[in-house]
Order: structure tokens, then C-alpha cells, then sequence
């Protein structure tokens, strides 16, 4: 039984496919409609979040890629639109300070929630699946997941942002 991205069920032994039977039909890739909607609840976020007005924030952030894993929660302090301090939650461990910065702190923008969102728009007209969740007050990203191409293993993204403050 073969669920297709329509929702329908059919009994046929092999799903259409864009990978020639080897995945099942709900990893198909996401559709014209699909697209539109991650497209408009986007916009709407990056609405919520501008109206909030917020330069100076904490949150705990989390990023899967699936060729290395889980990596743990981190603590992410940003301060005037720009990340000052990226600290590991498990063990308090410092991964990124500004005070400190030799160079790196251009690595550390994509966690800024505004890069987040454009993270997200860039990747709405081009991955094969694109799933968005935001905080419905804020809306700041809460959840992201992309996969590139529904047919390659481990190319997929999950980011998680859990917690999000407005910093005294």
C-alpha cells in the first residue's frame, strides 16, 4: 500500500517515483502548491518578526546534517544584530565569542534569525523538500528541515530553535 502525494492510497507494489521505485511516494519531491504555501507562511513570519523589533536575543539552537549527526544544543546570545556568543549547552563550553573573534564570526551570521529566514527563501524554488515551522507571536524559525534531493541520502538539514528571548 502506497501512500501518494496527493493522499491517496493505492495497492500497486512500487510507488511513483522519482528514484525509480527506491523510495516510497512520500518522499516525493515537494509540490508547486506546497512550495507557495512554505512561500507564504515565510512571509508571514518575516512579518511578525520585524513588527518585534528584536536586535538583542538568546536562543538554543540545534543542527542536524545527516553526515555528521545530531550536533548538540548550542546557546546563541545576539546583541545589536550581530552573534556575540555561541556556547555548547551540554557542557558550557565556548564555541564562539566575539570578544575573541579571529575571523570566524562571518561563519557564525546563518544563525542570526534573519539569515535563517533567507536561508529558507533560498532554498523554497530549489530543494525537493522544504518543511518550515515558526513561532506564531515572534516568528522566528522554530524548525527547518530541507532535503536537496529526495533520491541522495544524507543531504538533508534540520535546524531547531528552541526558547527564543528578547535580551534585557
Amino acid at each position: 500500500l502506497a501512500l501518494s502525494a496527493a493522499g491517496e492510497t493505492s495497492s500497486g507494489d512500487q510507488a511513483d517515483s522519482p528514484c525509480d521505485g527506491l523510495v516510497e511516494s512520500i518522499h516525493q519531491p515537494i509540490t508547486p502548491e506546497e512550495r507557495e504555501s512554505v512561500r507564504q507562511e515565510l512571509n508571514e513570519a518575516r512579518e511578525r518578526w520585524r513588527e518585534a523589533s528584536m536586535d538583542d536575543y538568546s536562543f538554543d539552537m540545534r543542527r542536524t546534517v545527516w553526515t555528521h549527526g545530531r550536533i548538540p544544543f548550542m546557546a546563541v546570545t545576539v546583541r545589536a544584530g550581530e552573534v556575540q556568543l555561541v556556547t555548547s549547552i551540554s557542557g558550557g563550553d565556548t564555541i564562539f565569542a566575539a570578544a575573541d573573534d579571529d575571523g570566524v564570526a562571518e561563519l557564525w551570521k546563518w544563525v542570526l534569525v534573519k539569515q535563517l529566514f533567507e536561508f529558507i527563501a533560498g532554498e523554497i524554488d530549489t530543494a525537493q523538500r522544504v518543511h518550515a515551522t515558526f513561532d506564531p507571536e515572534l516568528g522566528d524559525p522554530t524548525s527547518v528541515g530541507i532535503d536537496a534531493d529526495v533520491c541522495t541520502f544524507d543531504d538533508e538539514i534540520g535546524i531547531e530553535l528552541e526558547g527564543l528571548v528578547a535580551a534585557p
